[in-house]
This record gives C-alpha cells, sequence and structure tokens, in this order.
C-alpha cells in the first residue's frame, strides 16, 4: 500500500509542477497593461500583476476555509454532546 501512495504523491506532485509551469508561460505572454476599474478607482497594471494577486487571493481563501472545515469536523456538535451526555448519565445510573 505505501507503494502506491508514494507512487500517487508523485504523479500529484509532477503534475503541479506541469501546471505551475504551464501558469508561469501564461503569466509570461499577458505582460500589457490593463486597466482595472474598481469602485471609483482605476489602475492601470499589467496583466501578470493582476493575475499573480488573484490566485494567492484564491489560495489563500482556500486554505483558510479547508482549515477552519477541518476545525468543523473536530469539534463535537451539539447532538454528540447531547448524545455522550445521554451515555454517561446511564453509566452513571447503572453504578
Amino acid at each position: 500500500m505505501s507503494k502506491i501512495k508514494a507512487i500517487a504523491s508523485r504523479v500529484l506532485f509532477t503534475l503541479f509542477m506541469i501546471a505551475i509551469f504551464l501558469f508561469a508561460i501564461f503569466l509570461l505572454q499577458n505582460m500589457n497593461l490593463i486597466d482595472v476599474n474598481f469602485l471609483i478607482f482605476t489602475l492601470q497594471i499589467p496583466i501578470i500583476v493582476l493575475m499573480l494577486v488573484t490566485t494567492i487571493v484564491g489560495f489563500l481563501g482556500g486554505y483558510l476555509s479547508a482549515i477552519r472545515m477541518r476545525q468543523i469536523r473536530k469539534t463535537p456538535t451539539d447532538s454528540n454532546i447531547n448524545n455522550l451526555d445521554h451515555e454517561n448519565l446511564k453509566q452513571e445510573g447503572a453504578n
């Protein structure tokens, strides 16, 4: 089983590196300036900067939401707490 996990890990790493390489090519081919309008502001920035910022913000948002979801899954819910309390009362009554 560990061989399969090692192979899968290598494949995922290779695919990730290919995606990063293709993204870098995409960024380097789009270096011209564009106008960005946000509310009352207008900025003239290279597309590469806009793409990098939006990618970083997207990864950060996904990472933070994944951390939050893990915390929610590890935290016992109210129904689990009620069930545990009910089981504890049964055990105390039996003693």
